[in-house]
């Protein structure tokens, strides 16, 4: 089928609980075996973590995301198809315990992302992901989600970066792709830095093209659009 299939989901409805509700401080799913040995033909998706598409309720309290993700040696048999990871849409609507924060030069993250020894799924479409970090209607403040994402042997590994506040390691992941749905240029107040390479900050606006070619010259592919919106900042 098309339908939709989960590890770990979390759905809480847009109520009024009366309580902060959340998705748990620290999330860990290690030496983890897929087996489709009973649907082998099954073409749906396959999401480790699936969140709701919000990270505040109508009513006004937000959200709290884990401060660490931790996905490790995780595979599938019976299957041609590997899985996708996480999408979060709007992460500055979450509220996190820690503060986070970032001065031009480095991100001081209050979420970190592991991701080690992952079978993806290939192939995508370009409009598809294994992760995702949405931007939100709402500004940023240090309680929002500042995450830092490091992906280890995660072959052909695609992440869509809509945030202007993210720092993301590939390592030993050939073939790895960012991309963007996001509209519109960078804010000029944000910070972006993937593998240690400032691609984005108020402070070092001039080194967007150097870091750029040095990212592509260590194998890691940039979309024209992500290209096109890290130059055009407002």
């Amino acid at each position: 089928g098309d339908g939709r299939v989960t590890v770990l989901s979390y759905r809480p409805s847009d109520f009024n609980y009366q309580y902060q509700v959340g998705y748990g401080r620290r999330v860990t799913i290690e030496d983890l075996l897929i087996d489709y040995a009973v649907a082998p033909e099954s073409d749906a998706p396959c999401w480790l973590m699936d969140v709701e598409s919000f990270g505040r309720f109508s009513h006004g309290d937000r959200l709290f995301f884990p401060h660490r993700l931790d996905f490790r040696r995780i595979s599938v048999e019976n299957r041609d198809r590997g899985v996708r990871l996480v999408d979060i849409e709007e992460p500055s609507d979450y509220e996190q315990v820690r503060s986070g924060s970032y001065d031009g030069k480095r991100l001081f993250p209050n979420c970190t992302i592991v991701c080690e020894d992952i079978e993806l799924e290939r192939q995508l479409a370009d409009d598809e992901f294994h992760l995702r970090i949405g931007h939100g209607p709402s500004g940023y403040d240090d309680r929002s989600l500042h995450p830092d994402i490091r992906l280890s042997d995660c072959d052909d590994a695609r992440l869509h970066l809509d945030t202007d506040v993210v720092a993301a390691w590939f390592i030993r992941s050939p073939g790895s792709t960012i991309d963007t749905r996001a509209r519109g240029s960078a804010s000029s107040s944000g910070h972006i830095s993937i593998n240690g390479h400032i691609l984005h900050s108020d402070e070092n606006a001039g080194h967007a093209i150097e870091s750029i070619a040095a990212l592509e010259a260590d194998g890691i592919n940039l979309t024209d659009a992500y290209v096109d919106r890290l130059k055009s900042r407002h």
